[in-house]
């Protein structure tokens, strides 16, 4: 058997699955529904991969466990919380952002702690990190008792100013250990940054996830442990990066968007092969449609969300959600996928989201007693859709259920034309689905017209070209498998962890070398981790980061830290002027203004370690000529644009050359996804396979 690295995405419809031949450099790819049970979709695929002849010998693994245990808040553990006196009540107060600004009844989401689980003690660290009122075992000893007696399961302690000075909390811990059976976690080992609510929300948030990732990574390592023997496992965090199990479990807030991070990650590497450094990623599945950005070969980050919180026009709608603090590849998303349903409104208008029909029922055309019109169903009444099958033929569609679903709950109560009503559907949805762009591009002082669209997911490529036409932009790229291109991102990734130091100094009261000095700490942190599972310390590389802000703000830019500076026994320091000068340029960018003369606090220096996975490589094709041969042209179709219907010739993607060009009108056909290149575009296949397509004249 062909030793593989295999890649399992995990979607609200569809899991996929891409095997990788590490000898031939070949690649095997397989759709299959999404299961209620998400270890049983895994197992299923990688049993599929036997079969075929696939050994598996890495398997890369992202997971919605997270995701959906915030979002349905269903089978959520006891969570104690152990806080300093005072602060009982921390995770209810919060910021006191609102949701809905003026709704005098608004309801904010329900602490992750209740409050008869919540804990305080005596004891108190100064924010200089002196211990004033150091832990009383008696007083532990009671909440012990009282904390066994409410039942909980999982322990999280976060003390004031413990991100100075960890020793209260640890003491704390070491107590309850000794007196209890189950899980006590400090919120200055997850998040040690100032600001009691955010380390304490993320510390939270930490602790009630923990037995859930626990149980879901464990069955999963269990299993493959039975069918393959031990193999490395390692699961895609909400960075980009890679974790390992144990990791992952310690951490679980670090794989809450660990799916929509692949398919950046891909992008990203796709990127790079084509010598194309500025994208906006558009990945449009089956319930939702995101947006990203890389700008000059570096991804957008950003270093809080708020988890299971609610959006509006692809925006983070603040204090609807739980604040966790933990870097995450910053997307704007939308509820537009191609399960969405289209809908009238009380007003007469159609609307299309946020609810999905999802996996089960899916779409009408799909036949699984689907009865709402999605906008999968409207491309398949415009003719955008294969008319009879997807997935090369193993999945039937009735474009007949499509017509009169969208005829009877849209066109007719609207007096429209069936054709019509899809294509306002359609619109509707690149309506929505383009202002997420523009957030992550215009409204962040990017020009959407110097960039170029990378469009995957299994409906990214059906709307493409009309979404990127919206923007001016001129050029797409189409990946060769982009249903599948998330998956191909696992086995991309680079494993990562991240380390964090509180500083708390302006820039006048720290030097380079200082500097220098937090991140050799953590930099022996990360080394001693990587040592611990079996790397080499000279396998190990390291970004740095430090959060900064001037000094009467709250809250900080995150900006790289270059090396500079007079040598100390650190080695060189840190370019102190170079950061200011970054910090203030950001600060303009994001803003509008900067203050160059005022003072620069650095509120924390951010490590990230870095090690190098085994991963795909990509090989050129033979090169074609520019005609594609007669049997990639399958058969010729009406289908309906915006202005007009057009007849327009389909292509099978899998008999396209490289090389080839196609001109618009037309339909590229694949196993697991569909690209419309209207009239006014042609697409070529280059030297990788993707398609790439470009505005005429």
């Amino acid at each position: 058997m062909a030793a593989s690295l295999i890649g399992i995405d995990i979607g609200g419809t569809f899991t996929d699955i891409v095997s990788y031949d590490e000898k031939t450099h070949d690649f095997s790819y397989l759709k299959l529904p999404s299961s209620p049970r998400p270890e049983d979709g895994v197992m299923q695929g990688l049993k599929s991969m036997k079969s075929a002849g696939k050994q598996l010998h890495v398997l890369f693994h992202s997971t919605t466990v997270a995701t959906n245990a915030l979002l349905t808040r269903t089978g959520w553990p006891r969570v104690a919380l152990v806080t300093t006196e005072g602060f009982r009540d921390v995770l209810e107060i919060g910021r006191q952002k609102r949701p809905e600004l003026y709704n005098l009844k608004v309801e904010r989401p329900s602490p992750i702690v209740p409050r008869h689980l919540r804990f305080a003690v005596r004891e108190r660290t100064g924010s200089d990190g002196s211990v004033e009122i150091p832990v009383s075992r008696e007083q532990i000893e009671s909440i012990a008792a009282e904390i066994k007696k409410a039942g909980a399961e999982v322990i999280c302690i976060s003390f004031l100013n413990s991100y100075s000075n960890q020793r209260n909390e640890h003491e704390a811990q070491g107590m309850l250990n000794g007196l209890l059976d189950m899980p006590v976690m400090c919120s200055s080992d997850i998040d040690p940054l100032p600001k009691e609510f955010e380390r304490t929300s993320t510390a939270a948030v930490n602790s009630l996830l923990y037995p859930i990732a626990s149980a879901y990574l464990g069955r999963l390592r269990s299993l493959v442990d039975d069918e393959f023997g031990h193999v490395p496992i390692y699961i895609m965090q909400s960075d980009g990066g890679a974790n390992t199990i144990a990791g992952a479990i310690e951490k679980p807030i670090s794989v809450i968007e660990s799916g929509p991070a692949s398919g950046v990650v891909s992008s990203l590497q796709a990127g790079r092969l084509l010598g194309r450094e500025n994208l906006i990623t558009f990945d449009m599945g089956g319930t939702t449609a995101k947006a990203g950005m890389i700008q000059n070969g570096i991804v957008e980050y950003s270093h809080e969300f708020e988890a299971a919180g609610k959006t509006h026009s692809g925006r983070s709608i603040k204090g609807s959600g739980y604040p966790v603090r933990f870097p995450f590849i910053d997307l704007a998303e939308t509820s537009s996928g191609g399960g969405s349903i289209a809908w009238i409104d009380a007003g007469g208008a159609v609307r299309v989201g946020p609810v999905s029909a999802g996996s089960i029922p899916g779409p009408v055309c799909y036949g699984k007693g689907g009865t709402e019109p999605t906008i999968t169903d409207a491309n398949m009444v415009t003719g955008r859709l294969n008319q009879k099958s997807l997935l090369s033929g193993s999945m039937p569609l009735d474009r007949y259920a499509s017509s009169a679903a969208i005829r009877s709950k849209i066109a007719l109560p609207l007096s429209m034309e069936e054709g019509d009503a899809a294509i306002g559907i359609i619109a509707i949805a690149n309506n929505q689905m383009a202002k997420i762009m523009r957030i992550v591009s215009i409204e962040r002082g990017y020009d959407p017209r110097r960039f170029d669209l990378i469009a995957f997911g299994g409906a990214g490529p059906l709307h493409a070209a009309e979404l990127a036409q919206s923007l001016g932009i001129g050029s797409i790229i189409i990946p060769p498998s982009p249903g599948l291109f998330s998956a191909l991102g696992l086995i991309s990734a680079d494993l990562k962890r991240e380390y964090k130091a509180s500083v708390m100094k302006t820039t006048d009261e720290i030097d380079g070398s200082e500097i220098m000095g937090y991140f050799s700490i953590l930099e022996r942190r990360a080394y001693s981790d990587a040592v611990a599972d079996g790397w080499d310390k000279a396998g190990v590389s390291f970004i740095r980061t430090a959060s900064v802000q001037y000094s009467n703000q709250g809250w900080e830019l995150t900006i790289p830290v270059r090396p500079g500076g007079k040598r100390s026994r650190h080695g060189h320091g840190v370019d102190t002027t170079g950061l200011i000068s970054d910090f203030n340029r950001k600060h303009m960018q994001v803003y509008g203004y900067s203050s160059p003369s005022d003072p620069v606090n650095i509120v924390s220096l951010n490590l990230t370690s870095v090690i190098s996975l085994p991963k795909m490589r990509r090989v050129k094709m033979r090169s074609g000529s520019s005609s594609a041969n007669t049997r990639a042209r399958t058969e010729e179709r009406n289908v309906i644009f915006a202005d007009r219907e057009r007849l327009s010739q389909v292509y099978s993607r899998e008999l396209l050359q490289s090389g080839n060009v196609i001109q618009g009108p037309a339909v590229v056909e694949q196993y697991d996804s569909t690209t419309l290149v209207p009239s006014s575009w042609k697409a070529r296949v280059d030297g990788y396979g993707d398609l790439v397509m470009v505005r005429r004249g």
